[in-house]
């Protein structure tokens, strides 16, 4: 996983949930989750990302940042769908902002 991103961690866990990428994109960190289904049976990869699961991701993230007493930083949240198809073959799409610390409900698949 590149896109300009410079990985920070990976799997970051905490007593609060687990984050699958922290990456840092210009002056922003990302907290990023990566979803991964093999059919569309139980729906598109990030509506796994559901409120409590982006609950654990949000306060994982707080204490990450309380951890390195940055102050007021831009952060972002992000959700890597991955879909594998036929033979193996892996389709990949990014859904910058997928959320907010705020959000209630997934954005849409614009």
């Amino acid at each position: 996983m590149s896109l300009g991103y410079r990985i920070l961690e990976r799997r970051y866990r905490t007593r609060a949930g687990e984050i699958d990428f922290i990456a840092r994109d210009g002056d922003a960190i990302v907290f990023i989750e990566v979803k991964t289904r093999t059919s569309l049976r139980c729906g598109w990869p990030a509506e796994a990302v559901d409120r409590r699961k982006r609950a654990r991701i949000v306060r994982t993230a707080a204490l990450y940042l309380a951890r390195l007493r940055v102050g007021d930083i831009a952060c972002r949240f992000d959700v890597v769908e991955v879909m594998e198809g036929p033979a193996g073959a892996l389709s990949i799409r990014l859904i910058r902002n997928a959320f907010d610390v705020s959000s209630r409900a997934r954005r849409s698949r614009a």
